[in-house]
């Protein structure tokens, strides 16, 4: 990967952003986004943060290889602690970090947090624990992707201030629950309601996956003698499986 050529993953935030937008991305590593999007004339500008001197040395050298040094702000910062919000359309982007990690640097900034006019997440771990704090937040969901790259799934989602009243998120919560009934919270955070809302191919893979791995789980645990672990592995599956129902029978959806 570098900065002419990202990785699935990263494209995928890049394609989540709306043209035109001040970047911050924190957690930048080696800046290769930021220096994708100003070359590709996708962003007015961006800074660039990291809270590890090393990651900031190298995007700080690459940006100034690629000849971008007054676009691109190279800052170092412990989350967004140094960060400071653009005042034109602005775009907060989080990635290649675990989700514990995202959690803990919005709620240590969460007013600053609230003054972009989007936020762009993409946890490598505890997608559901992410999922299920947006409300305490006050953020809600607007648009999802899933990205398969290097063998693994990666989620990418897209975040506004829940003061927005309408969004497809709410049609698409509301559609789940009139069809899953009580298990439509802990799907909706498990899978996201968006993904299944239209369909995702990607989701579908990764459904396709997750269904062969239980399976195997519960058959090995069930073999060892623990109900309880056991137990758990069966409502995983009824969790996917209840998901594979929903995207067939509200949007048409095969996956045999």
């Amino acid at each position: 990967m570098t900065e002419n050529v990202l990785s699935a993953r990263l494209m995928g935030v890049a394609d989540m952003i709306t043209p035109r937008s001040y970047v911050c991305d924190v957690g930048c590593d080696h800046g290769f986004l930021d220096i994708y999007l100003i070359k590709h004339g996708l962003i007015t500008g961006a800074i660039a943060s990291d809270v590890r001197p090393g990651p900031i040395m190298a995007a700080r050298e690459n940006v100034s290889r690629a000849g971008f040094s007054d676009v691109i702000k190279t800052v170092l910062s412990d989350g967004l602690k140094e960060v400071e919000v653009p005042d034109s359309h602005s775009t907060l982007v989080m990635a290649g970090m675990g989700g514990p990690l995202i959690l803990k640097m919005i709620r240590e900034s969460i007013n600053k947090v609230r003054l972009f006019d989007e936020i762009i997440i993409s946890p490598q771990s505890k997608v559901e624990e992410v999922r299920e704090n947006f409300p305490d937040l006050g953020l809600i969901t607007v648009k999802e992707s899933m990205v398969y790259d290097a063998g693994k799934f990666y989620n990418i989602i897209k975040l506004v201030n829940k003061d927005i009243i309408k969004t497809e998120y709410n049609e698409a919560t509301e559609l789940i629950e009139k069809n899953a009934g009580a298990s439509a919270g802990r799907i909706c955070n498990r899978y996201g309601a968006l993904l299944i809302r239209k369909s995702d191919p990607v989701l579908k893979k990764y459904l396709e996956w997750e269904n062969n791995i239980l399976r195997k789980n519960a058959l090995s645990i069930k073999q060892a003698g623990n109900p309880e672990k056991y137990t758990k592995v069966l409502t995983d599956i009824e969790d996917n499986e209840i998901t594979f129902k929903l995207m067939e029978v509200m949007y048409g959806y095969d996956h045999n």
